[in-house]
């Protein structure tokens, strides 16, 4: 999915020039003056820098996101103050930390407007140069009010604690982090107080959430590896069928994966046995040993699944390069995933767990969310390239899955990879030639086009000269058939291939652009409603 995702990317930032704001003179005039600089003084390469210059700024002016106007404002701030006058090292970081920011607005939902823009002050007054401090910021906070929420007493009546956690607030307002500690230095000293006298009777003292937190750890460390290659993820060692296995994100798997546990010690397993699933995104390797101190994960069942929502666990795993585990509280659980009151970081790799530390049981492994794609009116050039920007930001967005129930699994084979990597490289490469048809404003500019390119040149030659409005008609329907049956002929070619669950999501979302495109130009053939979707240089070779 990222690199179909990173192909659009491209394609929505080359093409949105037709439909940007016009650049202010003022601004052109310093980039003028900077080109000299950087090219030292030579006219064509100080022309070419500025024109680059030129189409990022104007795809910045484009960009939508699903954050806040004020988030995209601080970003493009960050950005302007870390890469002056220069649009296109802006454009790409202002991509990134738009994902990263994605983030936030359920963090605002769970700590409310006030406390979230406190934080939000707090750190801008640091002069930040990376919004995903931030996001930091704000989880850490998240994870604080959760766990103060949490919090009992078998030393205090609800009543007392409750009137403790409101003057608390009330003394450090938005602060959870201090709200946190200072109530548990006050319970910690009650709790003192309290069994100063204490028998050998009285309740078995309640396990807190820092170690809760280290159980967790000792957990994650004692049941998982993590893969070496392009893609890091969790690997985690269960069994099935009374079989040790590890289970390995299928995202992450390619031929030659290896595993290496925290101490950097790597896993053997026989390369010839790799089992994929249909369904389930997730391969199988069977490993030859596993370390003593290792133990397999246990999964629950349907009937523990029903009981989980409004339930506080723990999730752990990597982000960027170290492993965090932060209590969660879950919120609903459906037929597939398990709906969690907190937005899951961005950066957070595949295969990360949500764990009862107590029970020592495996509730739910985090992947890639499914991408939902909207339906929208592919003759709006700007509806094509915000769908764009919309599958983008969601790209990357996790979701925690149930792990009840498998799917069969089936032999996975290096050949067989290799030979779905090329029927899905190709399905890419034609979504996108037809995405850049789609969104350019000149229809020459697909000529160079790998695939659609073919079709530009045979019927490009015929509109250069003037005609009849009726003929030039027939010649653009017979042009729009010609891509109709490319269309058709791909998802022919798709549809014959039963893919690992490896290559699922991308073929799904692939086919469906396919799809939604297929639809709008059969629709529009039958209407002459293709006329709308004319490019500037025919209009302009035909006077419409």
């Amino acid at each position: 999915m990222k690199t179909f995702i990173a192909t659009i990317s491209m394609t929505a930032f080359a093409f949105l020039t037709g439909f940007a704001q016009e650049m202010p003179a003022d601004l052109k005039a310093k980039l003028d003056a900077k080109a000299l600089e950087v090219s030292q003084n030579n006219e064509s390469k100080a022309k070419a820098w500025v024109s680059q210059q030129k189409t990022a700024w104007e795809a910045i002016q484009c960009m939508t996101f699903s954050v806040s106007e004020d988030d995209v404002k601080l970003i493009k701030s960050i950005a302007d103050q870390k890469h002056p006058l220069d649009y296109v090292s802006q454009e790409a970081f202002i991509t990134e930390q738009a994902g990263l920011a994605s983030a936030l607005p359920e963090y605002k939902a769970q700590l409310g407007a006030s406390t979230y823009n406190a934080i939000r002050k707090s750190f801008e007054a640091t002069k930040p140069t990376n919004i995903g401090v931030l996001v930091e910021m704000m989880q850490k906070a998240t994870t604080a009010k959760m766990e103060i929420d949490s919090i009992t007493s078998d030393k205090l009546r609800p009543r007392t604690l409750a009137i403790i956690k409101k003057v608390v607030a009330e003394e450090y307002p938005g602060n959870f982090a201090e709200q946190l500690k200072t109530i548990k230095e006050i319970l910690e000293g009650k709790s003192a107080e309290a069994t100063a006298d204490a028998s050998a009777n009285q309740p078995e003292k309640r396990i807190t959430n820092r170690e809760l937190e280290k159980m967790t750890r000792e957990m994650f460390a004692n049941q998982t590896y993590l893969t070496d290659g392009e893609k890091r993820a969790v690997a985690i060692l269960t069994e099935i069928q009374g079989k040790k296995v590890m289970l390995i994100p299928a995202s992450a798997y390619v031929p030659g994966t290896t595993l290496s546990n925290v101490r950097g010690e790597q896993l053997e397993f026989n390369e010839n046995e790799v089992y994929a699933s249909k369904e389930f995104p997730f391969v199988i390797v069977f490993p030859k040993s596993v370390p003593e101190n290792y133990f397999p994960a246990k999964f629950i069942s349907n009937k523990q699944y029903k009981e989980l929502p409004g339930q506080t666990k723990f999730i752990i795993g990597y982000i960027k390069q170290n492993v965090m585990a932060y209590p969660v509280r879950i919120n609903s659980v459906t037929s597939t995933q398990v709906v969690l009151s907190t937005f899951l970081p961005p950066n957070m790799v595949e295969g990360s767990m949500i764990v009862d530390p107590q029970t020592k049981e495996t509730l739910s492994l985090v992947i890639a969310k499914p991408v939902k794609l909207r339906k929208i009116n592919w003759m709006d050039r700007n509806q094509v390239n915000r769908l764009i920007r919309y599958v983008e930001a969601e790209t990357g967005k996790l979701c925690a899955i149930r792990i009840d129930e498998f799917s069969k699994w089936e032999k996975f084979t290096d050949d067989k990879y290799y030979e779905q990597k090329v029927v899905l490289e190709r399905l890419k490469t034609v979504t996108n030639e037809l995405l850049k048809l789609f969104t350019a404003s000149q229809l020459l500019d697909s000529e160079r086009s790998q695939i659609v390119g073919q079709i530009v040149k045979k019927h490009y030659t015929g509109f250069k000269s003037k005609m009849e409005r009726s003929s030039f008609e027939r010649k653009y329907k017979a042009f729009i058939v010609d891509i109709c049956n490319l269309i058709k002929a791909e998802q022919r070619k798709v549809s014959d291939v039963d893919f690992y669950a490896i290559f699922k999501e991308d073929v799904r979302i692939n086919m469906e652009i396919l799809n939604q495109m297929l639809n709008t130009y059969e629709r529009a053939t039958k209407t002459q409603a293709f006329l709308n979707m004319l490019q500037d240089d025919l209009k302009r070779l035909q006077d419409i």
